[in-house]
């Protein structure tokens, strides 16, 4: 994957939240500091790298290119729906193109408790990555007692 595919600020926001989080217990937490889906997540980063050019087909694109596989719009579509459902997007629908046939889109948004939801899920992927011994270089392999 690309470097340039996640958007710094989420990035660094995650790094700070992980800081701010360590030793602390998490009872009672709201759902959207839960966390998401990794493709969920993927749909998150691709809103917030499109900004107001975040529409579906758009979002497919963005995802095709950066997660390296085909992604289909129904794919998009119910992580989409399901992502407003929680509560963690908006959507409003835009004026039709001035072109023939130029058709509404449906834009999306990141609220406030998406960006929380994508902070708790960049901090679980990153604790787990630097906790793991099987990341290349992190540690040697002992040899199994024969």
């Amino acid at each position: 994957m690309a470097s340039d595919a996640f958007h710094p600020n989420l990035l660094a926001a995650a790094a700070q939240d992980r800081r701010d989080r360590q030793g602390q217990v998490q009872d009672g937490q709201r759902q959207d500091d839960l966390g998401v889906g990794s493709f969920e997540f993927a749909v998150i980063n691709a809103i917030t790298v499109l900004g107001p050019k975040a529409f579906a087909a758009e979002i497919t694109r963005h995802l095709t290119k950066y997660l390296n596989r085909r992604v289909a719009l129904a794919q998009v579509f119910l992580s989409l729906e399901r992502l407003e459902d929680k509560g963690l997007l908006s959507s409003r629908e835009t004026q039709p193109e001035p072109v023939r046939g130029g058709r509404r889109r449906r834009v999306f948004r990141l609220e406030a408790s998406g960006a929380r939801a994508f902070r708790t899920t960049a901090a679980t992927m990153q604790a787990s990555l630097t906790e793991t011994s099987y990341v290349e270089g992190s540690r040697k392999r002992e040899p199994s007692p024969a």
